[in-house]
């Protein structure tokens, strides 16, 4: 089993909280990596004597900036199997993205039982 590092990124609003977004996809990584730890600090250890480079953990490392429009940009960094990475970023993708809709849904809801405007 190759493993490579992969990078997942996702653009929120400011308006959304990040930690439960970060955890979510955090999960995800780990579940599908479970039973695969070794193979894949085998071949980190492997690349990174060779290459005299130091690569990110293999539980993944996340890192938060904003961007131009001053939303929240969430990228996240971790070695996934190579025949599965592409599975794998979508499942995080999309467990990232139904988090952030359930939060503004949320919101509106409350907004909406206090009679205030939603804003758009």
């Amino acid at each position: 089993m190759l493993t490579l590092i992969n990078f997942i990124s996702l653009v929120v609003d400011p308006d959304v909280d990040p930690e439960p977004i970060i955890n979510d996809m955090s999960t995800i990584v780990g579940e599908e990596m479970e039973g695969f730890p070794k193979v894949t600090r085998r071949y980190k250890s492997m690349i990174e004597n060779r290459s005299s480079i130091v690569l990110p953990d293999i539980d993944g490392e996340v890192r938060m900036e904003t961007t131009h429009e001053g939303r929240l940009h969430i990228s996240m960094s971790c070695f996934l199997p190579t025949k599965s990475a592409i599975t794998i970023e979508q499942k995080v993708i999309l467990v990232g993205v139904k988090n952030a809709r359930e939060q503004q849904s949320s919101r509106a809801t409350k907004l909406t039982s206090l009679g205030q405007k939603i804003p758009e």
